[in-house]
């Protein structure tokens, strides 16, 4: 059963509207990760899962300041892919990759930022880096994954 170029419509919209709302979230997750002080971000979940998962997969100990990086690169490795989800579904094509590489390096040096503001946190370049290397990787991973999709319809 084929669809009218309206429901299609409607389709893109509802899926532009989850993931603009997942978007959204997920930057309320780092903005809050963010306001922890330090020790209390140490101690945060996804920092423990993460670190676990990396030993136990690598087999490399943990290193702070490496994993510190890790965690960052990470992180905006989701955001930047779901910026790239978001923005193509709302009808964004010229320029996607660096609107949504943009805005997620723009979060990045706002929640660096945000960092000035909270006891034991210090806004870091390095930090502001990992951020912006897991923003390209993160559209570079959505720009591949709507490729192979694509090549499979």
């Amino acid at each position: 059963m084929e669809q009218s170029a309206e429901e299609t419509k409607k389709i893109n919209t509802a899926a532009a509207f989850y993931l603009w709302f997942a978007t959204l979230g997920y930057m309320g997750l780092i903005f809050y990760s963010s306001s922890l002080e330090e020790t209390e971000a140490s101690d945060d979940l996804l920092t423990v899962i993460l670190n676990i998962i990396f030993e136990r997969c690598s087999g490399i100990p943990y290193f702070p300041l490496f994993f510190d990086k890790l965690i960052h690169l990470f992180i905006y490795a989701v955001l930047g892919l779901l910026f790239y989800l978001s923005l193509r579904e709302s009808g964004v094509r010229k320029n996607l990759f660096w609107l949504a590489a943009g805005f997620s390096v723009a979060y990045g040096i706002t929640d660096e930022f945000h960092q000035s503001f909270i006891p034991g946190r210090i806004p870091s370049f390095g930090d502001l880096t990992a951020d912006a290397f897991g923003a390209v990787l993160g559209c570079l991973a959505a720009s591949g994954l709507i490729s192979i999709w694509r090549n499979r319809s």
